[in-house]
């Protein structure tokens, strides 16, 4: 379970509580770089999960719309008529 993390100069460092509320991290003397990174428990499969209904969602659409396609409409000689009789020339 990773919800907290802390680098100083790109390094890991173990965060403390101080009053029990506020995080703390030791720090060298001088200049430093600190991240404090946050990644709640879950996101990760999470964001898998929604990753892969986004894939099905987009599936589905593409095989819906490839049976949407309208066919051309019969040329007139190939139209036949319920009396067996064929249409008019034009």
């Amino acid at each position: 379970m990773r919800v907290w993390s802390a680098t100083v100069n790109s390094q890991p460092v173990p965060i403390g509580l101080s009053a029990g509320v506020f995080h703390t991290i030791d720090l060298p003397a001088g200049e430093a770089r600190i991240e404090f990174t946050y990644e709640p428990q879950g996101f990760n499969p999470a964001l898998a999960a929604a990753g892969a209904a986004l894939l099905l969602v987009l599936a589905l659409l593409a095989r819906a719309l490839r049976g949407t396609h309208a066919s051309p409409p019969p040329a007139p000689s190939d139209i036949t008529r319920s009396d067996g009789l064929t249409p008019l020339s034009q």
